[in-house]
């Protein structure tokens, strides 16, 4: 603060891109010290500096960041955006308490103007943290946050899109009506012309990154309203939908009860007829891999006895003839393994063994 008091808007413009490149050293050094104090793993992503725990310390560099943020140069907003979101990454809940009005405001004010793609996904993530960190403060904010959000879904840049689908999944875990929101995300879907190739597939991811943190706050109306609609997509010739799709309804096992699971495993899992549509045995193959990924203690758990089934219709996958059904039984088997090596039980012979074979053919085609 003593250094940046005396500056003008005009000198701390100018210190933007130093500023914003001195706070992502000082963010790599000190996690790099902190590995070397412990034999812990520590991510850029959860780490807060020591400097960022109280809001005078954040006050001075989010002024400049701000005054970068609000200049018309496109490079200048840009260092502007980075450094809110580093500081926001890195300073801890009670030191942005006091600003969170003071940042969620101008950044709600800059999406309305013509911004750059890059400036627009770091806005888009800059929200989602505080939406994590600041939670019911922002609630004031919430209706404009999520228009956003939803619009940026159908944004023709793919780093915004993708940005959005996290941003959303984010907003899932605080939003008070959770029917709501998948509400509107189903409506979305629905309404998308199936041509729009882009906004249709980021909506499946986002949906299914919105089940994986809180589909299990969801109605079992909702649940069923995500199974109709992904359903439909089994025999989709287009592979990004049927596959987002799929990934949708495995990430769902997770969340639904237990009837509703048996359902979906005896529809989808427990057999493989070679005869039907090879896009369909590959929509229930990525359903396979995402249940088992997200959901393998339950599924494997005594009291349904699926095991071997499950087990027995991995091996027919990765024993195909069609490529993208071996390359998700392939990843299936690998899920059944490492959980296997992890418990220290001895995985089923024949997968092993299925697995090794098509692993050493790749391995040698490659």
């Amino acid at each position: 603060h003593a250094l940046t008091k005396t500056m003008d808007s005009k000198e701390q413009i100018e210190m933007v891109a130093e500023i914003s490149n001195a706070l992502r050293y000082t963010i790599s050094d000190y996690v790099a010290h902190l590995g070397q104090q412990s034999s812990e793993q520590h991510s850029k992503d959860n780490v807060i500096l020591p400097g960022f725990t109280t809001n005078k310390g954040i006050l001075p560099m989010m002024n400049i960041f701000k005054e970068a943020l609000l200049n018309p140069n496109m490079d200048v907003k840009e260092y502007g955006a980075t450094g809110y979101r580093d500081i926001i990454k890195h300073a801890s809940p009670e030191a942005l308490k006091p600003s969170v009005m003071g940042i969620t405001g101008p950044l709600l004010r800059i999406v309305a103007d013509r911004i750059s793609n890059s400036i627009k996904a770091t806005i888009s993530d800059i929200l989602s943290i505080m939406i994590f960190k600041a939670g019911a403060q922002l609630k004031p904010f919430y209706p404009q946050i999520q228009v956003f959000f939803m619009r940026s879904l159908g944004d023709a840049n793919r780093n915004v899109r993708l940005q959005a689908a996290v941003s959303l999944s984010r907003f899932a875990t605080v939003h008070a009506k959770i029917d709501l929101f998948f509400g509107e995300l189903l409506t979305l879907l629905k309404n998308t012309p199936h041509n729009e190739l882009c906004m249709r597939e980021t909506s499946y991811y986002a949906l299914r990154l919105a089940i994986s943190s809180a589909g299990q706050r969801a109605s079992k109306e909702i649940h069923h309203q995500i199974i109709e609609i992904v359903s439909g997509e089994k025999e989709s010739t287009i592979d990004s939908y049927r596959v987002t799709a799929a990934s949708c309804l495995g990430a769902l096992c997770a969340a639904m009860d237990d009837k509703d699971l048996s359902t979906i495993v005896h529809l989808h899992l427990m057999s493989d007829n070679q005869k039907e549509l090879w896009t369909i045995r590959h929509f229930r193959s990525i359903v396979m891999r995402i249940a088992l990924k997200d959901s393998f203690n339950r599924l494997m758990s005594e009291q349904y006895e699926w095991g071997e089934q499950l087990y027995s219709v991995t091996l027919s996958f990765i024993t195909s003839t069609n490529v993208p059904i071996i390359v998700s039984g392939i990843k299936t088997a690998a899920y059944i393994i490492d959980h296997c090596l992890e418990n220290k039980v001895l995985p089923m012979q024949p997968l092993v063994a299925a697995y090794a074979r098509v692993s050493e053919r790749a391995f040698a085609t490659a």
